[in-house]
Order: structure tokens, then C-alpha cells, then sequence
């Protein structure tokens, strides 16, 4: 039972446009509710569902996990696809209505699988429909609840500048472009922002994901990074994901089982990214640490860290043959690899040349290789898209700086808040040298923004070795 006095100094009240300083001293609302009373008034969910409804609550316990797992193998054998698909639908709705917490779990932990499922308008893995399947309860909680306009207006300035910029040369690629940029700056934020439930439920999206990408880890190391039909460069950035994940739960518990587990899936998730080979998601693991390591300062931690971790690093490096080492250092213009991403960046300034203002319009992306997120930018939507752009992350980084002052470093608020910024930023980082707009990790990374947004928000601020227990 979480009472008023288990409430933190600075956590933020339960409405998005609202800090804790608003809220008068009575600890009433100005309809007179409670601040709990208010907070379950705006979540109108189902947290005492099982007690009124037992045997219901019963029948969707095992219905609901049985018609997942027999869509899954429908979705993979011989059955056919638009059938599978919804009975798919219909159990993970069921799923999303009984436990919202586990359906967010389970589209957060399906980043690794970015296989294009097929047969629908854009390209999207099994996360990203599961994303889609959780819109409806966003637009059931728009009814009731005021929208984040701080979140909202970056992204949808920076997306009404590209239709605009598109003008006059709207065709199948610009569209699919518009709608993938939705899917992940408007549809993943909110979702996972606007659903909002107390940082122990969100922490659950977080420990599916370090579990999901442990194992993904072990397969990787154990078929050489050739399953699953999957680049090393798309096996490398959902590792660095899990990386930054597992090492900020294991930063923020103080729960000894708990923090040996994460502490393993550190070492394992750090071997098997170093030899992926893949220096954009190194990059993209060293800016999310590094973020993380600037919001905590916990330097005595990080030194525990690596006294484990570099040795596995070192071991690592060593199982790479001596030809892989001299790739992963090499920086030569001669190397294919190199060469072609100054050839992508020439090939982008060229075109942002021809419209510096305006740029070309987005779905240029689809013409080239756009291993540069900032350029192609520059190019499909010219300096004002840019702005709009680097706008979206100067407001993520403003409200994760802002929130975590306010919150313990062992909370799960913290967890949340910590992470929404390291993987958006670590994802951006990896974008700079490689693809950006790419299924798998971009999705978590924005999800977690949201998440971030709910955590700071949440009326329940509790600490993190909670979850352990």
C-alpha cells in the first residue's frame, strides 16, 4: 500500500502539464479530490480487476498467453498469415485490456526481432505492430486525460514542416517515410506516456527487455551473429540497447540477487556487442553510459563496473581475428565501408545545395544509403527541418534534466527518467554513422521517452530493489 508519505519531494502530480509545486498544500486538487483519489480518477484502469471479476480474470489467464503462443507458431508455419495475424490481434488487445503493463513489456521486449513481417503498407516487426495494437487504449485515455503539449509540439512541428517540404513531390516513398516517422515520434511517445501506470509496472518493460536481449546475446555468440537473417549492424544496436538498459538497473538496485543478474547480463551483453564488430553501436552504447554515468555522477559504481566488465572486453577483443581488429580500427577513405558513407554525405550535401531553405522533401531516404541521420535530414527538409529536428532532442535532454534533479537516484522514477534520455540520445549517436530510422531500437528508444515522461509524472515513486523482491 503506497501511502502520502511514501511520496518523494519533487515527484510530479499525475497530469502532464502540471508540477508538484501547483498543487495546493491541503493535498487536494481543485475539484476537491485527493491527490490518490485524483490519480485514479485520470488512470481509470483495472488494478482491482481480478477481485471483481475472479473467474473472468481466470479465463483470460490462460486464454489470453495460449492464443499468443498459437498465433506465434501460426505466424510461422504453415497457417495462414492474415488469420494468425488476428488471432494475434485479438489476444494481445485482450492482453493490453487485462494487463496493460504486460502487453508495453512485450512490445518493448521485441525490438531484437526487426524481421518485416510482410503483408502489410510499411515494413514493421512484431514490436512494431504490437505498438499498433496499443493505440487504442491511448485513445481511450485522450478522453480523459489533458495531452503533454511540451512533448507533442516538436515532433509535430517537425512533421508538418516535412509534409511542407514535400509539397509537389508526394509519392509512395515520402508517404511511408511520414508514416514511419509518426509510428515512432508520436505513436511509441504517447503510448507509452500517456498510459500511464506507477514506475514499478514500467520498470517491468525494462527487465523483459534485458532478459530478451541477454538471450538474444547467447544466440548471437553461439551461431556467430548469422541467425535469424538478421546485419551485425541491426544485432549490434539492439545490444547496445540492452547494454545501457541492464547497466542502469544494475547502477540503481540495491537488491544483492538482482544486482548479480544484471551485473551477468552486463558481461554477456558487452562481449557479444564488441565482437559484432559494429562501431555504430559502440558509439551508440558509449553515449547512452555516458549520459547515464552525467545524470547519476556515481563514479565509485562505475569503477566496481569495470574492475568486472573490462577484463570480458578484453577477452572479447582477443576472440577477434586479427583481420576483424584491424577493421573494427580502421578509418582508411580506401576501406568500402568508410568510402561509402562519405560518398552517402556528399551525396546529401549535394542535394541540400539545390534546396538549403526547403530541402528535397522527405523520402529521399529511400534513394540512398542515409548512414547520417543529421545530413539526411538537412537534405530531405533543409536548415528549418534540422532545427525542428535537433528541437525534438533539445527537448528530450531539457526534460530528463529538469526531472531527474527531483527524483532519488535508487527510485524507479529515476530509472525511467535516466534511460528515456540515454537511449534516445545513444540512438541518435548511432544514426550519425549508420541507419536511424530502422525498426527495433529506435522503437524502445522513443518508448522509453514516454516512459520517462509517465515515470516523472507518476504519483508512485518507489525504489528500485522493490522490483526484486
Amino acid at each position: 500500500m503506497i501511502h502520502a508519505n511514501d511520496f518523494q519531494q519533487g515527484a510530479f502530480p499525475n497530469t502532464l502539464n502540471s508540477t508538484a509545486e501547483d498543487w495546493p498544500e491541503s493535498g487536494l486538487d481543485g475539484h476537491g479530490h485527493s491527490l490518490a483519489e485524483h490519480a485514479d480518477i485520470q488512470h481509470g484502469d483495472h488494478e482491482n480487476f481480478e477481485e471483481e471479476n475472479p473467474k473472468l480474470a481466470a479465463v483470460l489467464g490462460f486464454l489470453v498467453p495460449s492464443f499468443l503462443v498459437m498465433a506465434a507458431i501460426g505466424l510461422i508455419s504453415s497457417w495462414n498469415l492474415y488469420a494468425a495475424a488476428a488471432v494475434y490481434a485479438m489476444a494481445f488487445s485482450a492482453l493490453a485490456w487485462w494487463r496493460l503493463h504486460l502487453a508495453m513489456a512485450l512490445t518493448v521486449a521485441m525490438v531484437p526481432f526487426q524481421q518485416d513481417l510482410g503483408g502489410l503498407p510499411l515494413k514493421m516487426g512484431i514490436a512494431e505492430v504490437n505498438l499498433f495494437l496499443l493505440v487504442p487504449n491511448l485513445m481511450l485515455v485522450l478522453l480523459r486525460l489533458p495531452i503533454s503539449w511540451r512533448l507533442i509540439i516538436p515532433p509535430a512541428l517537425y512533421l508538418l514542416f516535412c509534409a511542407v517540404a514535400t509539397l509537389g513531390r508526394i509519392d509512395g516513398a515520402a508517404i511511408k517515410s511520414i508514416l514511419q516517422m509518426v509510428l515512432y515520434l508520436i505513436l511509441a511517445v504517447g503510448v507509452f506516456a500517456q498510459v500511464r501506470r506507477n514506475p514499478a509496472q514500467m520498470m517491468w518493460c525494462f527487465d523483459c527487455l534485458v532478459v530478451v536481449m541477454t538471450c538474444f546475446a547467447v544466440v548471437g555468440l553461439a551461431t556467430n551473429f548469422q541467425a535469424m537473417g538478421i546485419h551485425k549492424n541491426g544485432w549490434g544496436a539492439s545490444l547496445s540497447l540492452g547494454l545501457i538498459v541492464a547497466f542502469e538497473l544494475w547502477q540503481s538496485t540495491t537488491e544483492k540477487k538482482r544486482k548479480r543478474w544484471l551485473l551477468a547480463s552486463v558481461g554477456i551483453l558487452s562481449i557479444a556487442l564488441v565482437l559484432t564488430v559494429s562501431r555504430g553501436s559502440w558509439l551508440a552504447a558509449m553515449t547512452g553510459i555516458g549520459t547515464l554515468l552525467m545524470l547519476r555522477r556515481d563514479w565509485s559504481t562505475l569503477w566496481m563496473l569495470a574492475r568486472a566488465v573490462v577484463p570480458l572486453l578484453i577477452i572479447g577483443w582477443m576472440l577477434l581475428p586479427e583481420n576483424l581488429q584491424e577493421y573494427a580500427v580502421g578509418f582508411d577513405s580506401s576501406r568500402v565501408n568508410i568510402s561509402a558513407r562519405w560518398e552517402s554525405i556528399q551525396f546529401t550535401i549535394d542535394v541540400w545545395k539545390q534546396s538549403p531553405i526547403m530541402g528535397s522533401g522527405v523520402g529521399l531516404r529511400k534513394e540512398f544509403d542515409a548512414t547520417n541521420v543529421v545530413m539526411l535530414v538537412l537534405a530531405e527538409t533543409g536548415i528549418i527541418g534540422l532545427f525542428l529536428f535537433l528541437l525534438i532532442h533539445a527537448n528530450v535532454a531539457w526534460f530528463v534534466w529538469k526531472s531527474h534533479g527531483r527524483l532519488s537516484p535508487q527510485s524507479m522514477a529515476f530509472s525511467c527518467v535516466a534511460l528515456g534520455g540515454a537511449l534516445v540520445f545513444a540512438r541518435l549517436a548511432h544514426g550519425c554513422v549508420d541507419h536511424y530510422w530502422s525498426r527495433g531500437a529506435i522503437l524502445a528508444a522513443w518508448a522509453a521517452a514516454g516512459m520517462a515522461v509517465a515515470a516523472a509524472r507518476s504519483r508512485k515513486v518507489l525504489p528500485n530493489e522493490l522490483l526484486g523482491k
